[in-house]
């Protein structure tokens, strides 16, 4: 085993959410495996989340797509700091540190775009000269790219980014944080349902993520619109620049007064989030791996997905799904679900889960690729 390898995590975002929280976990799991831990991201949340967890954190952020300023910083701070890999995170973390990278002559460069360019909502132009671009740098100065399942391996590879680069390695779920009794489960709920205004007998359903155009509440306000149940509510837990969007569909279709929106919330809110929700749903149009699914999952909530081949491949038969976009299809899914108990107990699901998505694999595989890829083995 390798003792004490120097890895250097980078990322050009603060803000919380599934990438953030993948970089938190190995933050934590590197540690618990005896590498000494760097981060370089901008200031925010996340930056005292990894700090808090021990990680060795620096605050900057890239201002531009190639940052001259940033790459000749970066450059100094590897030789100085005698870093042995660079993971970054996203295609401007990814371009600027692996450029450094490069100049450093560090051994180890490990690049990671969680969901495949090409799936971003982008003009269809924009996104085959970007797609272009990240995989011929990749295949020019990335020693490994990584994919959060075999379907984004795939997507990678038809944007050009070399077979023998890539290595699929699931996100990791803490079961364990899921595990509540029930009395605290219902203090939680009653909680939240106050908090909001929400009837205690009132039927939830909602989604907690990023409020970004690729996670589709779009498609999940109209669907909810057409339920046209009085006695139903639709909490939005998150932030982010569709915030004002979202509140007016919701005044537009009628479903104001129904709906709740969080705004950014911290995490400890999220258990008692999931505590209120009856039905989850995630109608995502894009995703690397997608976590929240499978933390409803962990709470024992029946879940609803997007049909989309990252989040079949996560889920599989353990929740239900819908045509990706199609809020008619997602109202009828939803009618469904209301009133039917899931196939699997709870215990099955949960064994499911910490086979194939524990953290303790979840840190095994990337010690392994770290070793590995300084040993030279793969």
């Amino acid at each position: 085993m390798i003792l004490m390898a120097r890895i250097l995590f980078v990322s050009n975002s603060s803000n919380p959410g599934g990438m953030e929280k993948h970089v938190k976990d190995l933050v934590v799991g590197m540690r618990k495996k005896r590498h000494e831990v760097f981060v370089w991201c901008p200031s925010g949340v996340m930056a005292d989340v990894y700090e808090n967890e021990g990680a060795k954190v620096i605050r900057l952020a890239i201002q531009f797509d190639v940052d001259p300023f940033y790459i000749v910083t970066l450059f100094y701070f590897l030789i100085r700091e005698h870093i042995d890999i660079v993971h970054a995170h996203e295609l401007k973390a990814v371009v600027n540190s692996h450029l450094a990278a490069f100049l450093a002559r560090v051994k180890v460069r490990i690049s990671h775009s969680h969901t495949p360019i090409s799936t971003w909502k982008k003009a269809f132009l924009g996104s085959k000269l970007t797609c272009f671009f990240y995989s011929t740098f990749v295949n020019m100065f990335s020693t490994r790219e990584l994919a959060l399942t075999e379907q984004i391996r795939k997507i990678k590879i038809k944007e050009g980014i070399k077979a023998e680069k890539l290595i699929v390695i699931p996100n990791g779920i803490d079961t364990k944080k899921y595990d509540i009794p029930k009395t605290v489960r219902e203090g939680y709920k009653n909680e939240i349902k106050s908090r909001y205004g929400v009837p205690r007998d009132a039927f939830v359903l909602g989604n907690l993520s990023r409020l970004s155009i690729e996670k589709g509440y779009d498609t999940l306000i109209e669907a909810f619109s057409l339920l046209k149940d009085p006695s139903s509510y639709l909490f939005i837990g998150g932030g982010g620049v569709l915030e004002e969007v979202i509140s007016g569909s919701a005044k537009k279709l009628g479903i104001y007064e129904q709906t709740i929106i969080t705004g950014l919330f911290e995490e400890e809110d999220k258990v008692k989030f999931l505590s209120c929700l009856d039905l989850l749903v995630f109608p995502s149009q894009t995703e690397g791996f997608g976590y929240l699914p499978l933390e409803g999952l962990c709470f024992g909530l029946p879940v609803i997905v997007s049909d989309i081949p990252a989040l079949k491949e996560v889920c599989r038969e353990y929740v239900t799904y819908f045509k990706k976009g199609n809020a008619l299809d997602l109202t009828g899914k939803i009618r469904e679900v209301k009133d039917k108990l899931g196939s699997f107990t709870f215990e099955e699901v949960v064994s499911f889960i910490n086979k194939t998505y524990s953290l303790e694999v979840f840190w095994d595989s990337y010690n392994r690729l770290y070793e590995n890829s300084l040993s030279n083995k793969i």
